[in-house]
């Protein structure tokens, strides 16, 4: 049996069995892993009200080389992640972030540059910076550290710099120059989808997100293609569609209906 510790953020807990718990924890040292806490549920639980998504936690566990789940012996709260559960949209939220990285983390394989990805994404929430433009951000980020977007703007295929426009093939993952592109289909990407490409490589997600609405109706078309080119390639990579987009984007829809009927 070995010990481990590490800062770890919380993904997913659920229900192992009357008084336990399972939690899906993310750390930069072991990567994504699972373990169970052992009366969780009970009134008087040391886990009591510690469990929640998207929190920070120095965590202390027990693994076996024949066991999938590992066994949580301590944790202890660094920051609570309580601003970011405050709402529906909030908690739709934290599932759509969560999802993403059950899904690309690899379990059990180190993984510091997605876990300082969604510390930096989670501060930028908490501080208050606004959403969208920060799930673009964190969307970008994902899929680069997952190597299915190249960290450089270029073509694969003639490895010509994507400056002006660029063109993501109706059957692929990857955006290719017009010339090699040309003839075979696909969305058209701008210029200024480009650039906002290229400034979430170079900024942090607060300051992408407020350049982003410092540009105004100037950038909003971009916004919105850089949305759909983000989710374009990772369907095709993943070959489905998270569970989590299709239920915030139609929940938010019925909220904004219901507002605006008000």
């Amino acid at each position: 049996m070995r010990v481990h510790s590490a800062d770890a953020l919380l993904l997913e807990v659920g229900d192992l069995s009357d008084g336990d718990r399972v939690v899906s924890f993310l750390t930069a040292e072991h990567g994504r892993r699972r373990g169970a806490a052992r009366g969780a549920k009970r009134k008087y639980s040391r886990f009591s009200g510690q469990l929640q998504p998207l929190a920070t936690v120095r965590l202390t566990w027990f693994e076996k080389d024949d066991r999938d789940l590992v066994r949580i012996r301590d944790l202890e709260v660094l920051h609570s992640g309580e601003r970011l559960r405050r709402s529906l949209e909030d908690l739709l939220l934290c599932a759509y972030l969560t999802e993403h990285v059950s899904v690309f983390a690899q379990e059990n394989d180190p993984g510091p540059e997605l876990f300082r990805l969604l510390r930096s994404v989670v501060d930028a929430l908490e501080e208050g910076a606004a959403r969208e433009p920060v799930l673009r951000y964190f969307e970008s980020w994902i899929l680069r550290i997952g190597g299915v977007l190249g960290y450089e703007l270029d073509c694969p295929l003639c490895s010509r710099v994507l400056e002006d426009r660029a063109v993501l093939p109706d059957s692929g993952e990857s955006l290719l120059c017009p010339e090699c592109a040309a003839g075979g289909g696909g969305l058209v990407v701008g210029q200024g989808t480009l650039d906002l490409l290229r400034r979430t490589r170079r900024q942090s997600p607060s300051r992408f997100a407020s350049g982003v609405l410092a540009g105004g109706a100037e950038l909003a078309g971009a916004t919105a293609q850089l949305e759909e080119l983000l989710l374009q390639i990772r369907r095709r990579f993943l070959g489905f569609e998270l569970k989590s987009h299709g239920v915030i984007r139609e929940t938010l829809r019925r909220l904004q209906a219901v507002e605006k009927g008000a």
